[in-house]
């Protein structure tokens, strides 16, 4: 294992990371990036920049912005957000998702507002972040289909005395409301 600490395996990652490679050596070599990434923090700096060059290869950049994505390492977001315009803005939004568990748009204008407002956050906290906002979402959906089942009962009781006695008995409040009014009408 004390190879796989050797910065200057980190090059020829990229390439076997190329999807003619065999799914389970890309794996690898993706996780052995990341671990190099962490433990050499000068190779973050040579991946912005490499990352960057239009004159290395597309797959290898594709490669790198992968990398970079799962590294964790929030300061690959400003260039990250670079790559938002041109051939590599599909996994550059990866990446970007990933790093910030944000799932913002494609735009180049609207990461930059995100990053410039939360750009002092840690990973763990736009991870929580994200993960309140995932509550709260799930939260309203929720209550949405709630209501939409509340709708739908209250509707089939149109008319039907039946109906409107079960539903004085229903689990929903809304519907016994309903049905104790609908009663008291007739």
């Amino acid at each position: 294992v004390q190879v796989s600490r050797d910065p200057s395996l980190f090059s020829a990652l990229p390439q076997l990371m190329s999807p003619t490679e065999d799914e389970e050596v890309a794996g690898r070599a993706l996780d052995t990036a990341e671990f190099l990434l962490r433990i050499h923090r000068e190779l973050l700096q040579e991946s912005l920049g490499e990352v960057a060059n239009p004159t290395r290869g597309e797959g290898e950049r594709l490669a790198l912005i992968q990398i970079l994505g799962e590294s964790g390492q929030l300061k690959a977001v400003p260039t990250l957000i670079s790559l938002l315009e041109g051939v590599l803005q599909e996994e550059s939004h990866r990446a970007l998702v990933t790093l910030t568990a944000h799932d913002g748009s494609r735009q180049v204008a609207d990461w930059t507002e995100f990053w410039s407002a939360h750009d002092h956050l840690t990973r763990e906290q736009l991870l929580e972040m994200a993960l309140y906002r995932e509550r709260a979402e799930g939260a309203e959906r929720e209550a949405a289909l709630v209501q939409e089942v509340i709708d739908l009962l209250i509707a089939h009781m149109a008319g039907d005395v039946d109906r409107m006695i079960e539903g004085l008995a229903h689990s929903y409040r809304e519907v016994r409301l309903e049905a104790a009014r609908r009663l008291f009408e007739i």
